[in-house]
């Protein structure tokens, strides 16, 4: 099988730039062998942060994310974000608008803000500050509400959600950010539809009832009469109000009580995850890109090139050769670094940095702290790339010269303390996807 693009992995950072390289006229395929924190995706997409008030309250409204990316770069040289060329903060934004684009189409659609935060409440009872979210959870924006009377709705026995609890904490958290934000905040628990798996009631069993009709309008029914008697100005609902009809339940919530409707953002392991990865497959299939289901576990190589990649299927080892291969497969939940001996990139071995040292010879006390809470190395750490995007050595050298690297695999930031996991993902794999698609063109000609 002879393509122009194989892209390894097929999370956010893989399909972004399987998209990417399709939209740029290459036969692209995907290998991805299972899911990975795609998966577990909360539905709230961390693309930037002010480094300056990471975890401080209150929250400003105004965040401009082109501000936001130049002080990520200018506190950290070697965060991905560098590697995007002379406008970092345009091609962040260029690819949220593109992500967005592209899975509204495939029946997901997104929120994004470029000049300012939304304040999302949590089914936990915390508040995120988002630029790109699901539509869904959009309207829940606290910034937009002012002094409102907020009702957090759950059903008995869901899993995850004690609502009275969670409204207790997101009252108490938004007049830390603003008195008045939130007028009133109370949670109640309704007896769940007919059918419902009780007591403990799954979050995916939940949104499989909210997809159908019945079991939505005998929910929404209790909903309006509870959301009436305590006179609410918005309703909240678990990140579970369907499993593919979420935004056709919201819309039939919105009808039933006469107020705004939301889904709260949700922790993992959440249906939010099940819906994001459902709509990257359709984003695939209208991109006529297919994916392949293995795991890459060689590769074939001579005179600076890869030629092919071995793919371990349920049938039998499949070679797939190509022009160009993306690698895309995360860090160590994805399987695309692992701690043995020593820290190693798993599938080409690549060389791995920890900050400026390579980490081959590291051991555990050189890549952790002793406080669980202080910033880890090991998270930080992943390959390095040059300004084409392609896996680089300690002296900037590119490994391979038709290899490049997209998403978490790339090191120099911590996807989740520096609060732009999904932005890094998005930004360098439409990057390098590009790069790849642009390196099979030149050859052509």
């Amino acid at each position: 099988m002879s393509l122009d693009v194989c892209v390894i992995g097929g999370g956010l950072a893989g399909c972004a730039a399987a998209l990417a390289a399709a939209q740029a006229g290459a036969r692209v395929m995907v290998v991805n062998h299972a899911p990975g924190t795609t998966a577990m995706h909360t539905g709230v997409f961390d693309i930037d942060a002010d480094q300056a008030r990471i975890k401080k309250l209150p929250v400003p409204e105004n965040g401009d994310l082109a501000q936001n990316v130049h002080s990520m770069l200018a506190a950290n040289p070697r965060h991905a974000y560098a590697r995007l060329g002379d406008d970092p903060a345009g091609a962040v934004r260029e690819a949220a608008e593109f992500t967005t684009a592209r899975l509204s189409g495939a029946g997901l659609p997104l929120a994004f803000t470029t000049d300012r935060w939304m304040l999302l409440p949590t089914q936990l009872g915390t508040l995120r500050r988002a630029r790109l979210c699901l539509d869904t959870m959009a309207p829940g924006d606290l910034f937009q509400m002012k002094n409102a009377n907020l009702l957090l709705i759950g059903a008995a026995g869901l899993d995850g959600f004690r609502p009275a609890a969670a409204a207790a904490l997101i009252k108490s958290l938004a007049d830390r950010v603003s008195p008045g934000l939130v007028g009133e905040c109370a949670g109640v628990s309704l007896p769940p539809p007919a059918g419902a798996q009780t007591p403990n009631l799954s979050p995916f069993h939940f949104a499989q009832l909210m997809d159908r009709a019945d079991a939505r309008g005998e929910f929404l029914e209790r909903t309006a009469a509870a959301a009436k008697e305590r006179g609410a100005t918005h309703a909240a609902f678990p990140a579970a109000m369907g499993a593919e009809r979420a935004a056709e339940t919201l819309e039939a919530a919105r009808a039933a009580l006469g107020i705004p409707c939301f889904e709260l953002a949700a922790a993992p392991p959440c249906v939010s995850g099940l819906r994001l990865e459902t709509a990257l497959a359709a984003a695939l299939r209208q991109a006529d890109v297919p994916v392949l289901k293995g795991r890459a576990a060689a590769f074939r190589a001579g005179d600076g090139d890869i030629f092919s990649i071995t793919v371990q299927t349920p049938h039998g080892e499949q070679a797939v050769e190509a022009s160009a291969f993306v690698l895309a497969t995360g860090k160590f939940t994805s399987g695309g670094l692992a701690r043995g001996e020593e820290l190693a990139e798993c599938l080409f071995d690549l060389p791995v940095f920890c900050g400026d040292r390579p980490a081959r010879g590291m051991f555990l006390v050189d890549l952790t702290t002793p406080q669980f809470a202080d910033k880890q190395p090991i998270f930080s750490c992943g390959l390095r790339a040059d300004f084409r995007h392609r896996p680089a050595d300690e002296r900037g050298r590119r490994v391979w010269r038709n290899l490049f690297a997209a998403g978490s695999v790339l090191g120099g930031y911590d996807p989740f303390r520096d609060r732009c996991g999904s932005g890094v993902a998005l930004a360098t794999g439409l990057a390098a996807g590009r790069a790849a698609a642009m390196s099979v063109k030149g050859e052509q000609r």
